[in-house]
């Protein structure tokens, strides 16, 4: 799409430490992924219309300069916030089991199912773009 943006990453980090900050609030693991995910939106907006828009006609090390940037400072602000503790937030009970493999090797339901909604996201994403 014209710009090369290292931070996209850190944007997916930003709405999973939302995420569970709201899980925490409200105590519903839904009800944080429906609501991290605007929130989340709307930083990508604000980034990109205070930041990113100057770089559609800059070369391409100022925009790899730019959101590098964006990646030391969305590090240092979820250290700031959340700290440096890894964090977890449990998953849903209805995904809580597991599919057994073979006669010692199970796999969580809760990673198929992460697993079919990006694949479903990356179509999405495909189709639209």
């Amino acid at each position: 799409m014209g710009i090369i943006n290292l931070a996209h990453g850190s944007f997916y980090m930003i709405g999973a430490y939302l995420s569970f900050s709201l899980t925490q609030w409200t105590g519903s693991f839904p009800i944080a992924i429906f609501l991290g995910i605007p929130v989340t939106l709307l930083i990508g907006f604000v980034i990109e219309k205070f930041f990113i828009v100057y770089l559609y006609n800059r070369e391409h090390l100022q925009q790899v300069l730019l959101t590098f940037g964006l990646i030391l400072i969305f590090n240092e602000l979820q250290l700031i916030i959340w700290g440096g503790d890894p964090n977890s937030v449990p998953g849903p009970l209805v995904l809580s089991g597991s599919i057994p493999i073979s006669d010692t090797l199970s796999y969580p339901i809760y990673r198929i199912f992460l697993s079919a909604v990006c694949l479903i996201l990356a179509g999405l994403l495909a189709f639209v773009i």
